[in-house]
C-alpha cells in the first residue's frame, strides 16, 4: 500500500472529499472524554494519512501522527505545520513515550494481513498507551461483514483533474482483495492506475480478544463513522 499511496497521495483527499472528518472527530472526542481517566491529552494518531483527522483532533489534544507513507506525511505536515509527524510501521513503532489516547481510524488496522501482524500492531498500540488512557480502533469491515462481489464507483470532477475509481471485492482465504482501478485525467493526459488493495479479514471478537491480551479492557461501540463498530481499549 505504501507504493500505491506514493503514486496517488496528491489525489487522496479529493477521493474522500465527502468524508466528514469534523463530525467523526466530534464523536471520537465524546468517547475519549467518556472512557479516558489519565490526566493529560497526548494523542497518537496511527496511520494518520494526510492528517485530516489530526486537523480536528488537535483542537482538543496534543497530536502526534504516524504513517508508513512519506508522501502522505508530507501532505499531513503541510496541512498541520504545528504538529509532529513520524514515518513508521504500526507493528514496530517506538516513539519513546506513552500517550493518553492512541487512535487507528478509517480501517487502517485492516492493512494487517495476518493475525500475527494484527497482534504485533495491537501490542505496539498497547505499549504506547498510558495507564488510564484508551485506544480507539476502527476496522473498515470484519470477517462477519465483508461482502465479496461488491461493486463500487467514485468520481472526482474538479476543473483541473477528473478521476474515476471503480472496484470489485473478492476474498482470498482470510484476505479481502479490493481491486481498485483509477483513471486520472489532467492537462498532461490520462493515466491508469491499478491497486489490488489487500486487507485482513478478522473476526470482531478476535480483535477484541487480542486487545484484551495486551492489557486492555475492551468496549464495543456503535459509533457510525463508516460501517463497523469501534473498539475502545481501556488501559487499567
Amino acid at each position: 500500500m505504501v507504493g500505491f499511496y506514493s503514486r496517488l497521495a496528491e489525489y487522496y483527499d479529493l477521493l474522500y472529499g465527502s468524508k466528514d472528518y469534523r463530525a467523526e472527530v466530534d464523536k471520537i472526542h465524546q468517547l475519549i472524554q467518556k472512557y479516558k481517566t489519565s490526566p493529560d491529552n497526548d494523542l497518537l494518531d496511527v496511520a494518520c494519512g494526510t492528517g485530516r483527522h489530526a486537523e480536528h483532533l488537535k483542537k482538543h489534544y496534543n497530536v502526534t501522527g504516524l504513517d508508513n507513507s512519506d508522501e502522505m506525511l508530507r501532505i499531513a505536515a503541510q496541512r498541520n505545520p504545528d504538529l509532529r509527524f513520524v514515518q513508521g510501521d504500526m507493528r514496530s513503532m517506538n516513539l519513546g513515550k506513552k500517550f493518553d489516547v492512541v487512535t487507528c481510524l478509517f480501517g487502517s488496522i485492516s492493512y494487517m494481513l495476518t493475525y500475527e501482524d494484527l497482534a504485533k500492531a495491537l501490542e505496539a498500540v498497547s505499549r504506547h498507551t498510558k495507564r488510564g488512557g484508551i485506544a480507539v480502533i476502527e476496522p473498515v469491515f470484519t470477517e462477519e461483514s465483508f461482502r465479496p462481489g461488491h461493486l463500487s464507483i467514485d468520481c472526482v470532477d474538479e476543473p483541473d483533474v477528473k478521476i474515476a475509481r471503480v472496484s470489485m471485492s473478492r476474498r482470498e482465504g482470510n484476505v479481502a482483495v479490493l481491486d481498485f482501478h483509477f483513471l486520472v485525467a489532467t492537462a498532461d493526459g490520462v493515466s491508469h492506475h491499478s491497486d489490488p488493495n489487500r486487507m485482513g479479514l478478522f473476526s470482531l471478537h478476535r480483535i477484541k480478544a487480542l486487545m484484551e491480551e495486551t492489557g486492555f479492557t475492551v468496549e464495543l461501540v456503535e459509533l457510525g463513522l463508516v460501517k463497523e463498530q469501534i473498539l475502545i481499549g481501556i488501559k487499567e
